[in-house]
């Protein structure tokens, strides 16, 4: 499956519903899945510029800003997450687009990518994207591989 087809993939499961189609995760408080947890208590998140990449509806990203964040950038390139996630998420910190790594030009102290890295044609060539991305003393944070990934294993 290719980033194009994976693309399709995801505007289908985010116009159904996403809690539909994923399977919850036993490894939640009820609340906040634990892997959200462990990413928002990995760091101090006040003053920091984040972009959180495969942002999908913009759950995360909030967390993010709501905890003090200067600026948080939520990019997917699912036109219809992010849709719904400028709906259901706002703030003067927080943005959302419908954007391609490659088109993001800004340098951040934090990166984010939660259940996503395994979708992309070429991880490596992304991650070393994400190194140069970060502001000097600058952090990555990834969560993968994604149980669910229709691509199969990485």
């Amino acid at each position: 499956m290719k980033n194009k087809d994976l693309k399709n993939f995801y505007d289908k499961v985010y116009e159904k519903g996403e809690k539909g189609y994923y399977t919850k995760l036993l490894l939640s408080d009820g609340k906040v899945s634990l892997d959200k947890k462990a990413v928002l208590g990995a760091t101090n998140w006040k003053g920091k510029r984040v972009l959180d990449v495969g942002c999908g509806t913009g759950e995360l990203a909030s967390m993010i800003a709501r905890r003090g964040a200067l600026r948080v950038l939520g990019i997917d390139f699912s036109p219809v997450a992010i849709d719904i996630a400028k709906k259901l998420h706002n703030g003067k910190n927080l943005m959302f687009e419908c954007n391609d790594i490659k088109n993001v030009d800004e340098r951040f102290d934090v990166i984010t990518s939660l259940g996503t890295l395994e979708h992309f044609d070429k991880p490596f060539v992304l991650l070393r994207k994400f190194k140069n991305m970060l502001r000097p003393g600058g952090s990555i944070i990834i969560v993968a591989p994604n149980w669910s990934n229709p691509r199969g294993y990485m």
